[in-house]
C-alpha cells in the first residue's frame, strides 16, 4: 500500500475516532444475554465505544423506557455508547402444535422421557423495534438521551425514523452481511455499516437474503466488496467490519485497508465482567481443546455460531425432522430454550456457547478488559483526547 493511500485509510479511523469523541476505533459488540454493563463501562474508560444490548427490553410497555433508564444510570461513559436493538419482523404467537414440536425435537435431542409443560416458557422474549417504532415517547427518548450510536440487528427501522435519530446527532448502524444488504442500507442514508462476516460468533444479521441463498461471505470479502462498492459510488459512510477479529495485527490490517473502525465480541468473552460461559470456555482455552463452531437455528429460530458440543449436534440432527413452520418463532422459541437450560431435567451440558470461529486465538493469559483492549490496539495510532 502506497503512503498515501495508507494515510488516506488511517484518516477514515481517526475521523470517526473525533465525530465520536472516542481514542481507539473500536466498538464492543452488544452481546445480548452474556455482555454486562461493567464490561461496556471498561471498555468506554479505555477509549473505546461500549455497547448495551437492549433488545429484551419491551418498550410496548410503559415501564420499558424506566429500564433503559436505570441501565443508562449505571453507565459510565455518558453519551459515548452504543445502543443496540433487534429489528427483526414481527413474529406470530407460538401455537400448540409448535410446541409440541418444540418438545419432541428436544425430548429426542436429550434422549428423555417427557417435558411437562411448565418446563418452558413460550413467551417472546427479544421484542422487535418495529413492534414499537411509531410509539413517539421512546423516540422522544432516545433523541433527548443522544448516544453516540444507535444500532440494529436483523434488519433496519423505517427510513422516517433514521432521520429523527440523525436530525438528534445520533449516528444510525445496521449490520450488513451481504453486498445487497449493503446497498440497501446505503440507499436508506446509515451512518454505519456493521459488517458481519460469516465467521462471526452470535446471530446472523442477515435479513434480505433467507440462509438457503446467503453467500456466507467471509468479514474480509464482505468488507472488501462494500469498500469498492462505497468507494465508486463516492459515498460517504463509515465501514466497521466483525466476526473473527482476535488478533491485533488483524484489527490493524482492517484499518489499513480502510474500516473507520472495527467491532468485537469474541475476544472479550474471557473479560472479567463477562457473567455466563466464562468458565466452560477458559477450560477450553487452557487446555487447547478447541472444539469446532458450527451455525445452528434450532435454539433460538435465527441462525447463531456455537460452539459444537454433544447437545448442539443432536439437536441439529432432530431438527432437520421439522420445517422452521413447524416450531416456534424466534424470541418464543429462544425463551423456551432459556428456561428449559436452568432446570435439573437432565444431566447433559445444554449450554448454548456463543463464539466465533477464531475464538482459539484468545490468550486466556489477559486478565483483564483493559490488558484485552491494550493488545487489541497495540499496532494501531490512537487519539488523545
Amino acid at each position: 500500500m502506497s503512503v498515501a493511500r495508507k494515510l488516506l485509510s488511517m484518516s477514515k479511523s481517526i475521523k470517526f475516532c473525533e465525530k465520536l469523541g472516542i481514542r481507539v476505533p473500536i466498538i464492543q459488540a452488544p452481546m445480548a444475554g452474556i455482555s454486562t454493563i461493567e464490561l461496556a463501562n471498561e471498555v468506554t474508560k479505555f477509549g473505546a465505544i461500549g455497547s448495551i444490548p437492549v433488545s429484551t427490553i419491551d418498550f410496548r410497555s410503559p415501564s420499558g423506557i424506566d429500564k433503559l433508564k436505570s441501565i443508562v444510570d449505571n453507565y459510565e461513559g455518558g453519551k459515548i455508547v452504543n445502543l443496540n436493538f433487534f429489528c427483526h419482523e414481527v413474529v406470530n404467537p407460538v401455537t400448540e402444535s409448535q410446541i409440541t414440536s418444540w418438545k419432541k425435537m428436544y425430548k429426542e435431542a436429550l434422549s428423555i422421557s417427557s417435558l411437562d409443560h411448565e418446563d418452558s416458557n413460550f413467551k417472546n422474549g427479544n421484542i422487535s423495534f418495529k413492534e414499537y417504532e411509531n410509539n413517539e415517547s421512546v423516540i422522544e427518548y432516545l433523541t433527548t438521551l443522544k448516544p453516540s450510536i444507535i444500532s440494529f440487528h436483523f434488519g433496519h427501522p423505517e427510513k422516517d425514523t433514521i432521520k429523527k435519530l440523525q436530525s438528534a446527532g445520533i449516528k444510525v448502524a445496521i449490520t450488513s452481511t451481504s453486498l445487497e444488504e449493503t446497498k440497501y442500507l446505503v440507499g436508506l442514508g446509515v451512518d454505519i455499516l456493521v459488517l458481519q462476516g460469516y465467521e462471526a460468533g452470535g446471530h446472523r444479521g442477515n435479513f434480505l437474503t433467507s440462509k438457503h441463498f446467503d453467500e456466507n461471505l467471509s468479514t474480509l470479502a464482505l468488507f472488501l466488496k462494500s469498500k469498492k462498492y462505497v468507494d465508486d459510488n463516492n459515498i460517504d459512510i463509515d465501514l466497521v467490519p466483525t466476526g473473527g477479529i482476535v488478533d491485533p495485527k488483524v484489527v490493524k490490517l482492517y484499518i489499513d485497508l480502510g474500516a473507520s473502525a472495527v467491532q468485537l465480541g469474541t475476544v472479550f468473552l474471557t473479560s472479567p465482567e463477562i457473567t455466563n460461559n466464562k468458565s466452560y470456555l477458559l477450560s477450553l482455552l487452557n487446555k487447547q481443546d478447541f472444539k469446532p463452531t458450527i451455525i445452528i437455528d434450532s435454539i433460538s429460530g435465527k441462525p447463531a455460531r456455537a460452539i459444537q458440543t454433544d447437545f448442539i449436534k443432536s439437536l441439529i440432527t432432530e431438527s432437520v425432522r421439522f420445517n422452521s413452520s413447524d416450531l416456534p418463532p424466534y424470541g418464543t422459541m429462544y425463551n423456551a430454550y432459556k428456561t428449559l437450560k436452568p432446570k435439573k431435567i437432565t444431566n447433559q451440558d445444554i449450554g448454548f456457547y456463543l463464539i466465533g470461529q477464531n475464538y482459539f486465538q484468545i490468550d486466556p493469559s489477559l486478565l483483564t478488559t483493559k490488558d484485552i483492549l491494550t493488545n487489541l490496539t497495540s499496532n494501531i495510532n490512537s487519539i488523545n483526547h
